[in-house]
């Protein structure tokens, strides 16, 4: 995936300006912060599905 982002923003595809620059380092940041948002959610899915398919203990089934 960060690769894909480096060839969206390898200098010969943007300016050598500072919008290019800012350019460059707001979609590094973008891209960053997606990741983490995505491994965040991840980790929420996976303990949800372990919380439904864990057995359930004889106390929990006695009430």
């Amino acid at each position: 995936m960060l690769l894909l982002l480096y060839d969206q923003v390898r200098p010969s595809r943007i300016s050598k300006d500072k919008f290019g620059t800012l350019a460059r380092v707001t979609l590094v940041c973008v891209e960053i912060f997606g990741l983490i948002i995505t491994l965040s959610h991840a980790s929420f899915f996976v303990k949800f599905a372990l919380e439904f398919t864990r057995p359930k203990t004889s106390a929990a089934q006695g009430l």
